[in-house]
């Protein structure tokens, strides 16, 4: 049960839609073949078929691959090479094909003198270089079990594939001094999940994520015993979110808690680690975190937090960080209307933009807000 839990929770998280910067867009669909792997295609800026690639896992193997970024250069892809579905263990690959034709550029391993790293997000530093930004796992642990020990910044070739790391920053012997590790992935706050990283003009950086723990759950539990054992009774709770700030030469600093209401989400396996837990929960967009913006002119940088702030009001909250210290927050309420849903999306350079449906009228409205 536990690898087809894992493999049903998973299904949805390969595929993904993303603009490429005055050439179009892309979108990923996750094959139906028992193999795995995906279907890119790329739509050029009148709306038609430029080019379309598939990638497929070799007989009898599983490739998962989810869309990691777009680049001028390329389209980038995170893949992961299973035995089946079943396997609990994995290697991991930043592949890259061109934008242009749709040819692989390369297939870049991610286990790396005995650290897994898995790509998390891609962005532009305030050198021009691009950066990928990674979790770091323990290269010997398996990949169904391993825990995060920490995060990695490298500058990236999106031509070559080429990493060359900037720093490996680990959870107990570098974010140590600022907060209280229990072991190598866990504080007394529960695991942590990095999100991004907000690159400062002075070459300093703050890491944004929110501190997570698996729970059980009093519903789960009753539904398992009235099941005579089946189902799952495990729940995985996200709590605070905090803004972890590192100075020019690399040292953290200091951190700042973010108090908001738990989130709650079960799980579909008791028995899931927390590694894969982790990636269910950002795979499946459960974390609290939305969007970074770094602004028109890279003074500030904001974070748009999903969830609920102590509020019966739907809502997100912006908190627009300061580059020195502190933030300050923005409240956009979403009033509770029957048949109305509400999607909040990045908009331009300091703007998120809003989305208003309404499923009875089958009306939709855009309003585009200012997030500082």
């Amino acid at each position: 049960m536990f690898g087809a839990a894992v493999a049903k929770s998973m299904e949805a998280i390969y595929e993904g839609t993303d603009n490429v910067e005055g050439k179009g867009c892309v979108t990923i669909h996750q094959s139906k073949a028992k193999v795995g792997g995906v279907d890119v295609q790329m739509i050029d800026v009148n709306g038609k078929l430029k080019w379309e690639q598939s990638i497929a896992g070799d007989k009898g193997d599983r490739s998962d691959l989810y869309l990691l970024s777009t680049t001028p250069n390329a389209v980038l892809l995170f893949e992961m090479d299973r035995g089946s579905v079943m396997s609990r263990d994995a290697d991991l690959f930043l592949v890259g094909l061109s934008t242009d034709n749709g040819k692989q550029l390369f297939k870049t391993p991610m286990d790396i003198k005995g650290t897994s790293y898995e790509p998390m997000l891609v962005k532009m530093g305030v050198d021009g270089k691009l950066k990928v930004v990674s979790s770091m796992y323990d290269e010997s642990s398996k990949f169904s079990n391993a825990k995060p020990i920490g995060f990695s910044i490298a500058n990236l070739n999106d031509l070559t594939g080429k990493l060359d790391i900037i720093k490996d920053f680990g959870f107990s012997s570098d974010l140590g001094n600022v907060l209280d590790m229990k072991n190598d992935s866990k504080s007394e706050d529960g695991y942590i999940k990095a999100h991004n990283v907000i690159m400062l003009p002075d070459g300093g950086m703050i890491l944004v994520g929110e501190f997570f723990r698996k729970t059980v759950s009093g519903v789960g539990m009753a539904m398992k015993l009235l099941n005579g054992g089946g189902g799952s009774a495990s729940q995985a709770t996200i709590e605070d979110m905090f803004l972890l700030r590192i100075n020019s030469g690399l040292k953290a600093t200091s951190v700042e808690k973010i108090e908001k209401d738990k989130e709650r989400v079960p799980l579909p396996s008791d028995g899931l680690p927390v590694g894969l837990v982790a990636r269910l929960l950002t795979y499946d967009h459960d974390f609290g975190y939305m969007y970074t913006d770094e602004g028109m002119d890279g003074s500030k940088s904001t974070v748009l937090a999903r969830g609920s702030f102590g509020e019966e009001k739907y809502g997100t909250v912006a908190l627009t960080v300061d580059n020195k210290k502190g933030f300050t927050t923005k409240r956009f309420d979403l009033q509770k209307e029957k048949h109305v849903t509400y999607h909040i999306v990045r908009g331009k350079p300091g703007y998120v933009m809003i989305i208003k449906y309404d499923s009875k009228a089958k009306t939709m409205s855009v309003n585009l807000e200012k997030v500082s």
